[in-house]
């Protein structure tokens, strides 16, 4: 595994010595993997929650939270009501938060990101669970010289030539480093849909 210590390191090596200050390697090491984790529903990422529910007396403006990792939905009906018995009682589908009124007896939910909220169209006689199944944000690498990046090991070093092209193409900025950054970005680009 690699650590946000040992990718600095690696860093370090790939920029021949040059020591990036640390706040800055943090800056780039989060777009970095901003960019790797939102550029495509990855499988290491997807997520399910189940302690929401909904009850009879709900309506489409009953308040219930998104998970506090939620970065995006991965599915045409991300939503799964379930009974007590586990069983399926609707599969609900999104809507624009402006076209609630207009959807609000139906299977459908929309959602306030801003604010973390979730909202439940339709009638329901009887209490259900509230399954969202989502795409969820990893760990950030830089918050702590320990941490890890959620996807296979032998994938972690991606970050560290990101780090470092991003730096050679704005921050080190020359001829010599923008040929140099231009051959690792388009190697790069080439290698973001290997991680499954």
């Amino acid at each position: 595994m690699s650590t946000k210590a040992e990718i600095y390191t690696l860093v370090t090596s790939i920029l021949d010595g040059n020591e990036m200050e640390t706040t800055l390697f943090s800056a780039l090491l989060d777009i970095s993997q901003a960019l790797r984790e939102n550029a495509r529903n990855w499988v290491y990422l997807r997520k399910e929650d189940a302690t929401g529910s909904v009850s009879p007396g709900n309506t489409y403006t009953t308040q219930h939270s998104l998970p506090t990792d939620f970065r995006k939905w991965y599915s045409r009906t991300p939503i799964v009501l379930v009974d007590s018995s586990g069983n399926v009682a609707a599969r609900l589908s999104e809507v624009p938060i402006q076209e609630k009124e207009t959807y609000k007896s139906d299977n459908k939910f929309y959602c306030d990101y801003a604010n973390g909220k979730l909202y439940i169209c339709g009638n329901y006689g009887q209490a259900l669970t509230i399954k969202q199944y989502y795409q969820s944000k990893g760990t950030l690498v830089s918050a702590d010289d320990s941490n890890e990046w959620i996807f296979p090991s032998e994938y972690h070093k991606i970050l560290a030539f990101d780090v470092a092209v991003m730096y050679k193409l704005g921050v080190d900025y020359d001829i010599i480093n923008n040929s140099q950054g231009e051959d690792r970005k388009s190697t790069r680009l080439n290698s973001s849909h290997t991680i499954q």
